[in-house]
C-alpha cells in the first residue's frame, strides 16, 4: 500500500514538472521585444491583431525585434528613427497576421479538400446541386462552386462592375404592408408581420440640431421593455412591437418612451420622453442635454458568404468591398472609421466562420479579404447566423460611434431551425444600434428575399440587390414591391454610406482622419528590408542592409505593373504615381534573396 502511495505521489510530481516545463516554453507569439546592437532590452511591446506596433524612440539606429530577450527563435535588424514609429512585422510564425478571438489567436483556416479532375476539367460533385422549391414560382439550382472552378472572367474581376438597385422598406412603408399582406408564399418560412407595430421617433435637440447616438427605449404599461435601439444619424429610430408574434397589438396601446444620454454623468438613468403610439407616422421628440465631445467613430462591418455557391461572384464582391474601404475616409472625411469582416460558411466545412477585427487601417482590412475564396457549402441554407453572430459578438463595436453598419451578402437563407436565433440577433443587432444592410446575389430566393428586408428594416437599415444587367454571376431574381433603380453596385455602397454615416457638422474642408504611415519589415534574419510609407501616394522609399539589384510591383493577380532594375545599391526611392489605388506586392531582388511584401498604393483623390 505504501508503494502504491509513492508510486502516485512520483507520478504526480513527475507530471507536474513536465507541465511547468512545457508551460514555461509556451510564447506568446504576438509579443516582441526591442534590442540594441548589443542584445540589451530597449522595450518590449504586443503585436494588436495585424502584427501593428507603436512605440518612441531617443535616438534613431539600427535596432533588433525577437520574441524572446535571449535567443529568440528569430530575429529581424530594423533601422528605426527618433520619435514615433508605426511598425507592420512579418513574423515567422504568422507572418504579421493575427486572427483573434476573444481569449486567444485564431489560426488561419484553409480549405484543404483538393477539387477531382477530369484532364483539367474539374469534376461536378453532383450531390451537392440542390433544386429550391421554397416558393411555387420560382425554382433554382444552387450548386457548391470551388475556388478552381471559377471562370476566367471572375479570375479577372475588378471593382466598378457589377450592377445593383437598393430599396428602402421603411421610406414606403405603405408599398411593403401592400406587398405582403396575406401573402405567405412569398414569405416562407420566416413568414411574420409588421402590421401596425411600428412606432418612429425623431429625436432633436432643442427642436433644432438632430440627437444621434442616443439609447432609446419603449415600455409597455406594466414596464416591461419592449424594444431598444439607438438614434442614428438623423436623429431618427424605430421601434417594433412583437415583430416576430403574428398577432397584431391591441389597437391605440399607449408605450412609455426613454433615452439616456452616453456622455451624462447619469448615463445609468433612463428618463422619460412622453408616450407613444404605433402607426401614427413619425413623432418628434427634443431633449437639451447635448454631448461634450461629438463622437467621429464610424464602424464598418462586412459580412460575407464564402461557400461555394458565391463562386460565380465572390471575387468582383471583393473588388467592390476593397474599392469602398479604400474610398471610405474620403466619402467621410470627418469621421474616425474602423473596417471589420467576417467570412462564413456552413458547419462541416474546413471553417464554419473567421473573422478581421476591426481596425483603422484600411490595408489590414483589405489584406483579410483579399485572402478569402469561395469553397464549401453544398446544400442550400448556410450558417448565416454564425456570421452575423461574429459580426455582432466578435468584431467589438464601438459603444459611442457616430454610425455603426453591417453589410450581409449572401445568397442562401440561414438553416430553418435557426429561425429564433435570427430573430434574436436581429434584435440584438437593433439593440445596439447596428443598421443591417443585406445585399442578395444570385440564388436568393423570395422567402429568402423577405427574411433579407426583415432584417433591414428591424434594424433601420435597406435592401440592396445585385442585378442581371452587368452579366456577372448566375441569374438574379426581380425584387417585390420595389421601384427599379439600377446603379453600379459600388455608387449604393457609397451612397448608403454617406446616408447613414455622415455628419452634418463636418465640413468638406475638414482635414480628413488617416492612420501615421507604417514602415514595413520584411526581411529575414541576415538581410534587413524594409519599405516606407504605407499606404504609399507618391513614393516609397525602400532601405537593405545590402545592395538592392532589382525591384518590382505586381498586382495581387501576378500581373506586373512597373519594375526597376540593375539598381545596384542599399537605398532607393521608387515613383508609383500613376498606379491605379489598391493593394499590391511589393517585390524587392537582392543577390541572395528575392522578398516580397504586400503594400497599398492610394491616389488621395476624392471617388466619383
Amino acid at each position: 500500500m505504501n508503494k502504491l502511495k509513492i508510486l502516485i505521489v512520483t507520478v504526480v510530481i513527475t507530471s507536474f514538472v513536465s507541465w511547468t516545463i512545457s508551460s514555461q516554453k509556451v510564447e506568446h507569439t504576438n509579443f516582441v521585444y526591442l534590442l540594441d546592437s548589443n542584445d540589451v532590452i530597449m522595450d518590449s511591446f504586443i503585436l494588436d491583431a495585424y502584427g501593428n506596433a507603436t512605440f518612441e524612440l531617443d535616438k534613431s539606429g539600427i535596432y533588433l525585434l525577437s520574441n524572446r530577450p535571449n535567443n529568440g527563435n528569430w530575429k529581424k535588424k530594423v533601422l528605426l528613427s527618433s520619435g514615433l514609429n508605426h511598425l507592420k512585422i512579418a513574423t515567422p510564425n504568422y507572418k504579421g497576421r493575427f486572427y483573434r478571438t476573444e481569449n486567444e489567436l485564431m489560426e488561419r483556416v484553409k480549405d484543404s479538400r483538393p477539387i477531382p479532375t477530369i484532364g483539367k476539367a474539374p469534376v461536378l460533385d453532383m450531390m451537392s446541386i440542390k433544386v429550391d422549391e421554397a416558393t411555387t414560382d420560382h425554382s433554382r439550382m444552387k450548386r457548391s462552386i470551388a475556388p478552381d472552378m471559377i471562370m476566367e472572367k471572375e479570375k479577372n474581376a475588378k471593382s466598378g462592375v457589377m450592377t445593383a438597385g437598393r430599396w428602402s422598406d421603411l421610406e414606403n412603408w405603405e408599398q411593403y404592408l401592400k406587398t405582403y399582406k396575406d401573402n405567405s408564399a412569398i414569405k416562407g418560412k420566416w413568414a411574420s408581420s409588421l402590421d401596425n407595430k411600428r412606432i418612429s421617433v425623431e429625436l432633436r435637440y432643442d427642436n433644432s440640431s438632430v440627437a444621434s447616438g442616443i439609447p432609446l427605449r419603449i415600455l409597455s404599461i406594466d414596464g416591461k421593455i419592449v424594444w431598444q435601439s439607438i438614434t442614428d444619424n438623423r436623429g431618427l429610430c424605430d421601434f417594433w412591437i412583437e415583430p416576430f408574434n403574428k398577432t397584431e397589438p391591441r389597437k391605440k396601446a399607449k408605450y412609455q418612451l426613454q433615452y439616456k444620454t452616453p456622455s451624462s454623468v447619469e448615463s445609468s438613468k433612463w428618463i422619460d420622453l412622453g408616450r407613444v403610439s404605433a402607426g401614427l407616422g413619425s413623432e418628434l421628440f427634443s431633449i437639451n442635454k447635448k454631448p461634450t465631445s461629438p463622437a467621429k467613430a464610424v464602424d464598418i462591418a462586412f459580412i460575407v458568404d464564402a461557400t461555394g455557391s458565391m463562386g460565380d461572384e465572390i471575387n468582383y464582391l471583393k473588388e467592390e468591398l476593397m474599392d469602398v474601404m479604400i474610398n471610405a475616409q474620403s466619402m467621410l472625411p470627418c469621421a474616425e472609421i474602423r473596417l471589420g469582416t467576417v467570412f462564413y460558411r456552413d458547419k462541416g466545412d474546413s471553417y464554419t466562420s473567421k473573422f478581421s477585427p476591426f481596425t483603422s487601417r484600411v490595408e489590414d482590412a483589405i489584406e483579410f479579404i483579399q485572402d478569402q475564396q469561395a469553397g464549401g457549402g453544398g446544400d442550400y441554407p448556410e450558417a448565416v447566423d454564425a456570421g452575423m453572430s461574429d459580426g455582432l459578438y466578435r468584431l467589438n463595436w464601438s459603444p459611442i460611434a457616430h454610425a455603426k453598419l453591417a453589410f450581409l451578402i449572401l445568397d442562401a437563407p440561414p438553416h430553418d431551425e435557426k429561425k429564433t436565433e435570427i430573430e434574436k440577433l436581429s434584435k440584438e443587432y437593433a439593440l445596439k444600434g447596428i443598421k443591417i444592410i443585406p445585399i442578395a446575389a444570385s440564388g436568393i430566393n423570395k422567402p429568402t428575399e423577405f427574411l433579407l428586408k426583415q432584417l433591414a428594416i428591424l434594424t433601420g437599415g435597406e435592401y440592396i440587390y445585385i442585378t442581371d444587367d452587368s452579366g456577372v454571376g448566375n441569374s438574379h431574381i426581380k425584387p417585390s414591391g420595389v421601384k427599379s433603380n439600377v446603379d453600379l453596385l459600388k455608387n449604393h455602397l457609397k451612397e448608403v454610406i454617406v446616408k447613414y454615416a455622415s455628419d452634418s457638422k463636418c465640413e468638406s474642408n475638414d482635414q480628413q482622419n488617416k492612420p501615421d504611415p507604417r514602415t514595413i519589415i520584411f526581411g529575414d534574419d541576415q538581410i534587413l528590408v524594409q519599405s516606407f510609407p504605407n499606404p504609399a501616394f507618391d513614393y516609397i522609399d525602400i532601405h537593405s542592409n545590402i545592395n538592392i539589384k532589382k525591384v518590382s510591383i505586381f498586382c495581387v493577380g501576378g500581373k506586373l505593373m512597373k519594375q526597376w532594375n540593375d539598381i545596384k545599391k542599399d537605398r532607393l526611392r521608387i515613383d508609383v504615381r500613376g498606379i491605379k489605388q489598391g493593394l499590391y506586392i511589393l517585390k524587392v531582388e537582392t543577390p541572395q534573396k528575392i522578398y516580397s511584401s504586400k503594400t497599398l498604393i492610394l491616389d488621395g483623390q476624392t471617388p466619383n
